[in-house]
């Protein structure tokens, strides 16, 4: 829930790709460009770094549907995780506690 917090920052943090390739995170940089850059972070950066400010100028949804907000992706995150935890506990035959 880190992300939510730090979204709700005025200085925020810079988030990168889930794919740990070094770029910026697609769908969090969407968000901060649809909502005018507000996190102050991302702002400096983009005003340091050539190759940062290059990526976040060509992202694009790639045509797939994004989540309207960064609570929405935390919990359809959150929710697919516990899922991935369930379903290999149970392919391991072990219980899995909902907690």
């Amino acid at each position: 829930m880190d992300l939510i917090k730090n979204d709700r920052s005025e200085i925020g943090k810079v988030y990168n790709c889930h794919n740990r390739d070094g770029n910026i995170c697609v769908g969090w940089g969407l968000n901060q460009r649809d909502r005018n850059t507000p996190s102050i972070a991302l702002r400096l950066l983009l005003r340091s770094d050539p190759e940062a400010a290059r990526q976040y100028g060509e992202i694009t949804d790639g045509g797939h549907a994004l989540f309207g907000s960064v609570e929405e992706m935390c919990t359809a995150n959150l929710r697919a995780a516990m899922q991935d935890e369930e379903s290999e506990a149970h392919e391991k035959g072990d219980e899995y506690d909902r907690k």
